[in-house]
């Protein structure tokens, strides 16, 4: 009644109804009323709400559908790449401080920074600055402790023990400055910018550069990648293409495909994309046999990076600068939420846990955050 009084020494006059409304006693009494002579009405009303509230909830990654979770043991530090196989994460690299192992017994060794070099620096205003800038990671899938990184400004190295010691490899033959890289069995394969793509079939002992031959052109390259029965993707300004045949490929074109940032494989032959250049705004799923699905766009955010379903083809997960997305290949899209105090995602991966369901994995500016997805 107080507003209601307030209004009156203003000489203020309310309609009946309006004066009625600012009484919460009253609307007290009415609700308790409605309660009790129409019981099952105010019920279907609350049920109601309840029902517009968790689909809101669910559809735009409110609570309590959200809720990221910290890794255990994982450092909490800023975290740019990751490598999964097998199951479970890997490695994890940073632009400042290295590398992390992720041993058997689900411990970190955390930052092996042992024969690494010193990165670029992260600060243009620090140049004595002291960092390991770990721009891509790739291990074997049948032997994880041997793994493979890129170096800020330093190019390749390979740790034959799970990071405890680390040997630069190609120096001279590749560039420092690479910015992707996948290996399948003795083959690696490294995408430089505009210097393009690079490959060794020896475990890296010899080097050819594969741009501007056998079908791949000579433009920017910024991924490469290797599917599940080894056949190799290179995608970049140009659009995205695949290796036929055996090393060093003839390639062809992915028709229908414009210039391409990222590139996951997922079940039945499905491809996601991150369309755009030089940064990718746009996620589409693509099949063989019917192009392009629906296209999704981000606008301001930018793709970060990808995750495949393995038993869903038709949904795929994406990392933005703001948050994390589910898509499916019809172009919907739902929000999945946003760590807090981070800065958007940086990677992302889809793993199994052991009750049989999925833990979605981002990587962000404060080390990895994990939710069970349902």
């Amino acid at each position: 009644m107080a507003a209601y009084q307030r209004l009156r020494a203003l000489h203020v006059d309310l309609p009946r109804s309006l004066r009625w409304r600012l009484a919460p006693a009253r609307v007290a009494r009415y609700l308790r009323h409605e309660a009790q002579t129409r019981p099952l009405w105010s019920l279907a009303r609350v049920a109601l709400l309840v029902a517009i509230y968790l689909g809101l909830a669910w559809f735009r990654g409110w609570p309590p559908f959200v809720r990221w979770d910290p890794v255990p043991g994982t450092p909490q530090e800023t975290i740019y790449s990751m490598d999964a196989a097998n199951g479970r994460i890997n490695y994890v690299g940073s632009r400042d401080y290295g590398l992390a192992r992720h041993n058997a017994d689900d411990s970190w060794s955390s930052w092996l920074r042992q024969g690494l070099p010193t990165g670029s620096p992260a600060r243009v205003n620090d140049p004595d600055s002291n960092v390991r800038a770990v721009e891509a990671i790739a291990s074997a899938a049948a032997d994880p402790d041997r793994v493979y990184v890129l170096v800020r400004g330093n190019g390749l190295f390979r740790s034959e023990d799970a990071g405890e010691s680390w040997n630069q490899v190609g120096a001279g033959q590749v560039p420092a400055n690479a910015l992707a890289l996948d290996v399948m069995g003795d083959v690696i394969l490294i995408a430089a910018d505009r210097e393009g793509l690079y490959g060794s079939s020896d475990d890296g002992q010899t080097w050819q550069k594969l741009s501007g031959r056998n079908g791949l052109p000579g433009g920017e390259l910024k991924v490469v990648r290797f599917d599940a029965e080894g056949v190799p993707y290179a995608g970049g300004a140009d659009g995205l293409y695949r290796g036929l045949g055996r090393f060093p490929w003839d390639w062809e074109k992915v028709e229908g495909v414009p210039a391409v940032r990222l590139v996951e494989f997922g079940p039945d032959q499905r491809l996601y994309l991150a369309l755009g250049w030089p940064a990718s705004t746009q996620a589409v799923c693509y099949w063989s046999k019917d192009g392009l699905g629906g296209v999704v766009d981000f606008g301001f955010e930018v793709v970060t990076d990808l995750a495949a379903d393995p038993d869903n083809p038709n949904v795929f997960y994406v990392g933005t600068s703001s948050q994390a997305y589910a898509l499916d290949c019809e172009g919907n899209r739902r929000q999945l939420g946003k760590v807090p105090g981070t800065a958007g995602v940086a990677g992302l991966t889809l793993l199994p846990t052991g009750g049989g369901g999925r833990v979605l994995v981002q990587a962000t500016s404060a080390g990895l955050y994990q939710r069970r997805l349902w």
